[in-house]
């Protein structure tokens, strides 16, 4: 019963979380040209670097054919900054997808972009800036990630909710946000270095940073292959797990009970005296008092 519980917990919160993210209501379909200062980018854009070749590339295309497609905004709340006794207005528009055409056009100079308004909230902006850029041009596997994790953060959905919306196996959602686990320097190498998405992977089984620092450089300075990564490191996990451990527990030390009564010792030392001279062993006891301390000697006879 319990299960069944959860599981229908689970779907209606996927259906709330699919509401939320597909309420995006266009306000009308006419194109409305906005002056670019009045237009803030996404928050929620998950594209962290953007190419200059390309960019200067549809730029050059916006020059020629002008915009195929317009940008899609929101109207942002009203606010205003005083400065030097003057009302400055804020950004009236906030972005939510056309990120490039929106940088093109900055880089182009231009005062005006063709726009269409719409109403969305911060959870459906979200993912029309995932959707779109995972469509148009391939984000890199970290930014996937992040996106995927935010997207998630925002919406309160499941990955199962998340990758049916992307038309994606909930393995690969998994399988990505895996991909936060390394740090910051082993993803910039990662790609700055050409090595795939697999390769990541691979790396994520090495739970020690400086063994995964090492077998990061090895894959970059021999130019291995996603198999030949994995095939090493599985061989590495496999011969540590044989290995002993480097620092073996210390063993305990035997607990012996301090006499404190020295004449509960020498009854013992005599009655050991005693038990050898029974076994037919002649044994000869002499105890000297020393002052601080005492002396006994014992003469055993060897035939």
């Amino acid at each position: 019963m319990n299960a069944v519980k959860n599981d229908t917990q689970a779907r209606e919160k996927d259906a709330r979380a699919n509401s939320d993210v597909s309420g995006l209501r266009r306000k009308d379909r006419k194109i409305r040209y906005i002056a670019v200062d009045e237009i803030a980018p996404n928050p929620m854009q998950p594209r962290a670097d953007f190419n200059d070749e390309s960019l200067n590339a549809l730029s050059e295309s916006i020059c020629r054919y002008g915009f195929i497609q317009p940008l899609t905004v929101k109207k942002r709340a009203a606010r205003s900054l005083t400065v030097n006794g003057q009302t400055v207005c804020g950004e009236k528009y906030e972005l939510v997808s056309g990120e490039r055409r929106y940088r093109a056009a900055k880089r182009l100079g231009l005062k005006t972009v063709p726009c269409i308004v719409v109403t969305a909230d911060m959870k459906s902006s979200a993912l029309i800036a995932l959707t779109e850029n995972l469509q148009r041009e391939n984000l890199n596997f970290f930014e996937e990630a992040a996106a995927f994790y935010n997207v998630l953060l925002l919406t309160g959905a499941t990955q199962t909710l998340l990758a049916r919306q992307l038309s994606i196996s909930q393995s690969a959602v998994a399988n990505k946000l895996r991909l936060l686990s390394l740090n910051e320097e082993e993803k910039r190498r990662i790609l700055a270095h050409g090595l795939t998405e697999r390769h990541a992977r691979a790396f994520l089984r090495l739970k020690d940073e400086p063994v995964r620092r090492r077998f990061i450089d090895r894959a970059i300075d021999r130019s291995l292959s996603a198999a030949e990564c994995e095939k090493e490191i599985a061989a590495y996990l496999a011969e540590k797990q044989k290995q002993p451990a480097e620092n073996p527990p210390p063993k305990k030390p035997r607990r012996i009970s301090l006499i404190r009564d020295i004449n509960f010792f020498l009854n013992s030392v005599n009655n050991a005296v005693n038990l050898i001279s029974e076994s037919g062993i002649e044994v000869k006891q002499e105890t000297k008092d020393l002052g601080d301390y005492l002396e006994i000697v014992l003469n055993v006879r060897k035939s």
